[in-house]
């Protein structure tokens, strides 16, 4: 008999939307991660096509409302850049898309 070690890596708890339609519809309106309790956002900061950083903002409910300097930001693609905390210590950095549609 043969005996087979199995190691399951558990995901992280949380879900980072990669679109959001901030167009006053109370539907998808700011763009937020969903987190569970075992991740601490340590920063959310997100960047303009051109590398600029356009928004800047920490804490489990740290969103994005799709303005900029309080005026509506252009539809496009914007990256995300989330800086976490698992509850095994574990400091992580999650790098995505956005597309911002109105």
């Amino acid at each position: 008999m043969q005996e087979i070690k199995l190691i399951i890596q558990r995901n992280d708890d949380i879900h980072a939307p990669n679109i959001f339609t901030p167009n006053g519809d109370n539907l998808n309106d700011e763009w937020q991660a969903q987190v569970g309790s075992s991740i601490n956002i340590e920063s959310l900061k997100i960047y303009d096509r051109w590398g600029s950083l356009i928004h800047s903002t920490a804490g489990n409910t740290a969103s994005w409302n799709g303005k900029i300097k309080g005026e509506n930001a252009m539809p496009g693609v914007y990256v995300i850049v989330l800086n976490y905390k698992t509850s095994r210590g574990e400091t992580k950095v999650l790098i995505q898309d956005v597309s911002l549609i109105r």
